[in-house]
């Protein structure tokens, strides 16, 4: 019997079929493997300019969403160990049914600071909200955000204020999107390396 092909749904109705690199997380007999937050949450990711620093974003229909960084995330993607994760200072648990006195965070603002043996990476928000937690298992099990982004090592629990639920995820990117966007940006990498590759067997 022949294997089935994995699609991702676009927003217009089309399928992106899924090629092996596209696939997030598999086990070696090919099965995926998804936690409870990838179960009950909507998927969309944070793209970086360089491609190695894209976040996702874990959005419940209540509104709340978890911060974890992508499997394309060089932290996890890479082959250096996570040595340290330092938190943001000055949090400040919210309060009450309104989460009244909590820490406000911007697009911008640091959730914590990730040391690999290799390079640092400041993990910032990338969404507006009320910061509901920070993930202290990380500061004693640094290893978890790089073997369990999308469970034990999430990063951060932020709930935007009801007027932006919506708002929140304007700048963020869809799965099916996510998937084209680093397949274009894999083709464009290629390019340069066949070219040199082409004028090496050519010299030779």
């Amino acid at each position: 019997m022949a294997e089935e092909d994995e699609y991702i749904l676009c927003d217009d109705g089309s399928k992106v079929k899924l090629l092996d690199n596209d696939i997030e997380d598999e086990e070696e007999d090919g099965t995926r493997i998804w936690s409870v937050l990838e179960r009950y949450y909507t998927k969309w990711y944070w793209v970086s300019e360089n491609g190695d620093e894209d976040l996702c974003v874990l959005r419940h229909s209540n509104g709340i969403c978890v911060v974890t960084l992508s499997q394309k995330h060089a932290v996890v993607a890479g082959d250096s160990d996570v040595i340290k994760v330092e938190l943001r200072e000055g949090f400040q648990e919210p309060k009450g049914k309104r989460k009244r006195q909590g820490t406000f965070v911007q697009e911008e603002s640091t959730l914590c600071t990730v040391h690999t043996k290799s390079k640092s990476y400041k993990i910032r928000a990338r969404i507006r909200g009320v910061l509901l937690e920070l993930n202290e298992n990380l500061t004693t099990n640094p290893a978890l955000i790089k073997t369990e982004n999308f469970d034990q090592g999430f990063i951060a629990i932020v709930l935007p204020k009801s007027q932006a639920q919506h708002d929140c995820v304007l700048s963020l990117t869809r799965p099916a999107d996510y998937v084209l966007n680093r397949r274009a940006r894999r083709e464009q990498e290629d390019v340069p390396r066949n070219l040199e590759e082409q004028a090496a067997a050519g010299s030779s």
